[in-house]
């Protein structure tokens, strides 16, 4: 096991100083700090845009609604500082627009029925294309012709809040199945979507990560193999040591780099206060992480250290990993959909599968409290994945990085796990 220490410890010095490793790593400390000032710009930016007022003249064709218009106008809005609603003038509405140049109005607001006596609203206006107005006076318009409808109904605008109000909904969990549940927590909107920001922002990492170092492990045994050290080497160390020995280190690599970036992240929020307590960062989110950051990296590094090992130039890695990233990808894409119902069929099931357990049980993990035993089983199937992609990756990495020139066939790598 000595000669596995030195070949980790050689693949670990010699990318660790190398320029696109330090370049990555800056990189990822520039976007952290960017990503965390991102509340403070957004503010900035919202604050330099002027506020949306609605001071309209309402021209009523109807006769109606008029005075239903100005108890409308007495509500308070959300986003809106001033919301006023005064009767135009004029008998046409030539004269409502001349009026609302001269009083420097927002815009004249048009009122009549249609043949079956339901009204139609119509906004006319200078700034048609702001949006934030035209939101505003679509809730004004909701608004009166809700009360419009009450009225016609008999009811009071007491009977219309009442019949308006939305209840808030408690969610519970249930920690028990049997007849005599027990309530668990309440589940709190807020620090729900917080997890589920936290969730995916970690997830994508997961999935870069995967992708990322997973191709560094195929890169640097073509590399290897195409330079013709692996000869030299493989009459030194065994192959086996060889391969755990570039899995490790490349792996030790990335967990470098996430520590750095992780610290980066805690030091910025801390010192700026930007919003973010990092006291509601579960701590068991980040150990959930790492650890199955760990154990789906194994799972890859395995397979993609044997796609490498089939290829005879660095040039044609990318041809055979292409295939390999389906799996990833997979697991991104049921995971992502896992979000809306962490516990569904689907996601039980794919949780459950090697392939797709990284990213899909992790999503579980921090968004729910899946039953422990089908964590354990996700482990467990993920730990005898790793032992099984070694015995078959060793197979066909012992033989592959001395074959050189025409790419084996499958007829052939079933062949090298025979022997």
């Amino acid at each position: 096991m000595r000669n596995v220490g030195i070949l980790i410890s050689r693949d670990f010095t010699s990318r660790v100083r190398t320029g696109s490793y330090i370049i990555t790593t800056i990189l990822g400390i520039l976007v952290i700090i960017v990503l965390a000032f991102v509340p403070v710009a957004m503010e900035w930016l919202e604050s330099r845009f002027e506020q949306t007022d609605a001071h309209l003249l309402l021209f009523d064709k109807t006769g109606a609604l008029s005075g239903i218009a100005a108890l409308v106008a007495a509500q308070n809005y959300q986003g809106v500082e001033n919301v006023s609603i005064t009767a135009a003038a004029g008998a046409t509405l030539a004269d409502a627009v001349a009026q609302m140049n001269a009083e420097n109005k927002t815009g004249v607001l048009t009122v009549e029925f249609d043949e079956a006596g339901n009204p139609i609203y119509t906004l006319h206006t200078h700034n048609a294309a702001n949006l934030n107005l035209n939101s505003t006076v679509q809730r004004i318009v909701n608004q009166i012709n809700l009360n419009y409808n009450a009225n016609r109904l008999g009811l009071s605008l007491e009977d219309v809040h009442l019949l308006t109000s939305n209840p808030y909904l408690h969610v519970k969990a249930l920690e028990t199945a049997d007849d005599e549940p027990e309530e668990g927590s309440e589940l709190v909107a807020d620090t729900h979507i917080q997890s589920m920001v936290l969730a995916y922002l970690l997830l994508f990492v997961l999935y870069m990560a995967l992708i990322l170092y997973g191709n560094m492990v195929a890169q640097g045994v073509a590399e290897e193999k195409s330079s013709r050290i692996m000869e030299i080497m493989v009459s030194v160390v065994k192959p086996m040591h060889l391969m755990i020995g570039k899995i490790i280190g490349i792996g030790t690599l990335g967990l470098l780099q996430f520590a750095v970036w992780i610290a980066t992240g805690i030091m910025v929020l801390t010192m700026k206060n930007l919003g973010f307590v990092i006291g509601t960062v579960p701590i068991g989110t980040l150990l959930w992480f790492a650890l199955f950051f760990i154990l789906g990296y194994l799972f890859y590094a395995t397979i993609f250290a044997a796609a490498g090992a089939l290829v005879s130039r660095v040039e044609e890695v990318q041809q055979i990993v292409t295939i390999l990233m389906m799996g990833i990808v997979a697991g991104f894409i049921i995971a992502y959909m896992s979000f809306m119902n962490p516990n569904s069929s689907l996601a039980v099931v794919a949780s459950m599968i090697p392939l797709l357990s990284p990213m899909v049980m992790f999503a579980r993990v921090t968004l729910t409290n899946p039953p422990a035993v089908q964590i354990a089983v996700s482990l467990a199937l993920l730990l005898l994945g790793i032992m099984v992609n070694t015995w078959i990756g060793a197979k066909i990495y012992r033989v592959g990085i001395l074959m050189y020139g025409k790419r084996p066939r499958f007829k052939e790598i079933f062949r090298y796990l025979a022997s």
